[in-house]
């Protein structure tokens, strides 16, 4: 009984775990990947101190060496922040297609129809979607990281491990609980183990 409900709790566990990230290139970095990296380095941080046209120009210049979708998000992301919007939509539209899967993939959708509402509204109009749905604000992070890296997979992991914990005392308990009566008069329950 306790190795079948083992057995359940792990594989239940096991389904919500992705898979992990491609494996670590052998190779070290060429030249090209290099200055690619230093220039997105350079649009997040320019990204970060509100400079969106410097941002827009490194994070273009690092697409064009390295070809990584993920920079397109960033493209998309500085042209939002200018109000380019056909180049915004442009390079979300293209960031989806190359990411179906994209993490982000709602938040993205969401922004694409606010642009595309933006483009054919009127300035008032455009002025009121504008504050319905925020740009983003995040910007993806260049290196493959993966799911072992992010605080709500530890915090799921580790109720999971808590709660089979607790389910496998429970389970195993071969004796009733015992009720007592309390000094202050309320009744408390006390769980003996083996």
């Amino acid at each position: 009984m306790l190795l079948r409900l083992l057995a359940t709790v792990c594989f239940v566990w096991a389904l919500g775990v992705p898979a992990f990230a491609q494996d670590a290139p052998t190779e070290p970095p060429s030249a090209q990947e290099q200055e690619a990296r230093a220039l997105f380095e350079a649009g997040r941080a320019a990204f970060n101190d509100g400079r969106f046209e410097d941002s827009l120009g490194y994070f273009r210049q690092s697409y064009e060496l390295s070809g990584r979708p993920e920079l397109l998000f960033n493209i998309g992301t500085s042209a939002d922040r200018l109000r380019l919007n056909q180049e915004a939509l442009d390079a979300f539209e293209r960031y989806l297609a190359a990411l179906p899967d994209a993490p982000n993939r709602r938040e993205v959708e969401g922004r694409i129809r606010v642009l595309r509402r933006a483009m054919v509204a009127t300035p008032e109009e455009a002025a009121r979607t504008e504050t319905a749905e925020p740009a983003p604000s995040v910007i993806v992070v260049q290196d493959d990281d993966t799911v072992f890296e992010t605080w709500w997979f530890w915090t799921l992991t580790g109720t999971a491990v808590a709660g089979a914990i607790i389910a496998v005392i429970l389970l195993t308990s071969d004796t009733d609980p015992q009720y007592m009566l309390g000094d202050d008069g309320d009744t408390h329950l006390t769980l003996v183990g083996p």
